[in-house]
């Protein structure tokens, strides 16, 4: 499983802009283009709640959207039990 932010370090630093989005988003299209990546889940952790944004991620393959600032640390713990329990069931 990976937890993916969607705002990543580029060489400007940690200013968010649209080009660090789409930083993110490209490597989530890369996990789900690589035949030897495209079935591990990817649960895209973020505080970017833009709604186009989201439904982006989805679109490329992304099992779960977290909004950091709405979710709690327990919260997340259940939804990565959950994704990688129904994976352990698709993948036997």
């Amino acid at each position: 499983l990976v937890l993916l932010d969607l705002i990543l370090p580029s060489k400007m630093g940690w200013k968010q802009s649209d080009a660090d989005i789409y930083e993110g988003l490209k490597i989530l299209k890369s996990l789900k283009d690589d035949p030897v990546s495209r079935d591990i889940p990817v649960i895209i952790l973020s505080n970017v709640d833009d709604p186009a944004t989201i439904e982006e991620a989805k679109r490329r393959g992304a099992e779960d959207y977290l909004i950091k600032v709405n979710v709690l640390p327990a919260q997340i713990l259940a939804r990565v039990k959950e994704i990688l329990e129904k994976y352990k069931k698709e993948n036997n």
